[in-house]
């Protein structure tokens, strides 16, 4: 689910930012993406097993989503076509976070359809 692009380029409403910014964007959901999948979906797996992690990343994923519009709160000082470093960071981990989150499901999700192959066969 990627609804930036459209929500960060309108001159009138959202973060009225240049494609520059999105890129930063990214770039920050990239190391907080890369930093926090390893241990959650290990320990996750680890803990409660495959299919409540599934849910656990089809249940959790969604409600991180509903926070995105809060950056249009931490951006309402900044000047025109910029970011400030607060809404920078809330939206990398909000990123992050929803696509950690399905990761868990569509990693557990081939995890389980490895399973169900023999290991003679794979």
């Amino acid at each position: 689910m990627n609804l930036s692009p459209c929500f960060a380029c309108p001159k009138r409403r959202g973060w009225r930012s240049m494609k520059k910014n999105i890129g930063d964007i990214f770039s920050g959901t990239g190391f907080f993406y890369i930093t926090i999948q390893y241990f959650l979906l290990t320990g996750l797996v680890k803990k409660f097993g495959f299919y409540p992690t599934m849910r656990i990343g089809a249940y959790a994923s969604v409600p991180f989503c509903a926070l995105i519009p809060l950056s249009l709160i931490t951006n309402e000082d900044a000047p025109e076509g910029t970011l400030a470093p607060a809404t920078l960071l809330l939206l990398s981990a909000m990123y992050a976070v929803v696509r950690v989150f399905s990761l868990l499901v569509f990693s557990t999700l081939v995890m389980t359809t490895n399973r169900t192959v023999p290991s003679r066969d794979r």
